[in-house]
């Protein structure tokens, strides 16, 4: 049998009045500050980065962030095997004509939006991951960093469309936060999230999901590093400072949000890792 040890954080940009990002795990969906839980398989986190254009991307990643919770608490099938993937498409299409319609109401104008990126551990230990946007999942598994997610944005579709070294490095230059989807952006077809089977769980794992105010901060050099820290004894909370102060040497003045989840045995002793941010 296997257990999880779930923390995330998110907190304000350098210099910014709003934190615009909200993070999930399991039932539990924050604005601001740290969490950590320790529980049997069948659980979810997520990260989710509002755009902040016109200054409504508090209130999509809100809406995103506390739709997730909400069906990890009441939703018996987000963790079935069978229907997970459904129930979190579905789930995220609800999201999304939620916003659609605050933004039909409230008339012209830059609706709410907002990234999301995230995993759902089944019942069995199936990870199913959903992504849209920029913010991304990576997975730590022996020794090996692999960005699971793909990015939805300007110089993503460059890339897979063969565009040239110095036309991707313009694009890197001036539009490396334009994004392609999001929740609140019109789907031509399909969920809005694009949602992946990314396979069984296996103890040891390390699962990563961050915004773009660390990943693009941080080196995956470093990433790799401090994620690999966690085979010597360091706790999930010690993993996710390490990350946050590295994005801010790094400078990134973005909000900053991340979630952590560690595959184990259950026999295995699981550290707390301490903290909310209210001292618990």
């Amino acid at each position: 049998m296997s257990a999880v040890e779930c923390f995330a954080l998110t907190q304000a940009g350098v210099g910014k009045a709003r934190n615009e990002d909200r993070v999930t795990i399991c039932d539990t969906a924050l604005d601001a500050g740290e969490d950590w839980l320790q529980t049997s398989l069948a659980c979810c986190a997520a990260v989710f980065d509002g755009v902040s254009q016109g200054g409504r991307g508090s209130e999509a990643s809100s809406c995103a962030a506390e739709a997730l919770a909400r069906h990890a608490r009441c939703d018996a099938a987000l963790f079935d095997d069978e229907t997970c993937a459904e129930r979190v498409g579905s789930l995220f299409d609800d999201v999304q004509a939620t916003l659609l319609r605050k933004a039909a109401h409230e008339g012209p104008g830059v609706g709410p939006m907002s990234t999301a990126s995230g995993v759902v551990i089944t019942q069995t230990g199936r990870v199913v991951g959903f992504n849209v946007g920029d913010s991304r999942v990576y997975r730590l598994r022996a020794g090996m960093l692999l960005q699971l997610s793909e990015d939805h944005s300007v110089v993503r579709e460059l890339f897979v469309h063969g565009a040239s070294d110095e036309l991707l490095a313009e694009a890197r230059r001036t539009q490396s936060h334009v994004i392609t989807r999001a929740l609140g952006i019109p789907a031509t077809s399909g969920h809005v999230v694009d949602v992946e089977d990314y396979g069984q769980a296996q103890p040891g794992d390390l699962f990563l999901g961050c915004t773009d105010g660390i990943h693009d901060s941080v080196p995956r050099a470093d990433l790799k590093a401090a994620l690999g820290r966690h085979a010597t004894g360091a706790t999930l909370r010690e993993i996710g400072h390490t990350l946050l102060e590295q994005a801010l040497i790094g400078g990134s003045t973005d909000d900053l949000t991340l979630f952590l989840v560690r595959v184990s045995r259950e026999e295995d002793s699981l550290r707390p890792t301490g903290g909310t941010d209210d001292g618990r």
